[in-house]
């Protein structure tokens, strides 16, 4: 179960690093949903129920898939194109 709790903490230490090094990535993160909020709240519709009630987490499912996006190419060095023969160079 230690060594368990230990490969959790290494490869969460090891994700986390290169987000932590980029905080843009991370400000950009926090100020996505409330842009869009500002800017698409005024325009839904009022309904009974409220339209914020799907709109949000929407909202919020949408910038968890996208983020994860956004530090993905960061991490990732070298090219794979053919002029290099296929392989990362």
């Amino acid at each position: 179960m230690t060594s368990l709790v230990t490969d959790i903490g290494t490869v969460f230490g090891r994700e986390l690093r290169p987000t932590l090094r980029q905080p843009f990535t991370i400000i950009i993160s926090m100020v996505q949903p409330l842009v869009f909020l500002g800017l698409f709240a005024p325009l839904l519709p009022d309904i009974e129920g409220g339209a914020l009630q799907w709109f949000v987490p929407g909202i919020v499912v949408m910038s968890c898939l996208f983020a994860t996006s956004r530090s993905r190419p960061a991490r990732m060095s070298g090219c794979w194109s053919p002029r290099c023969g296929g392989r990362r160079c």
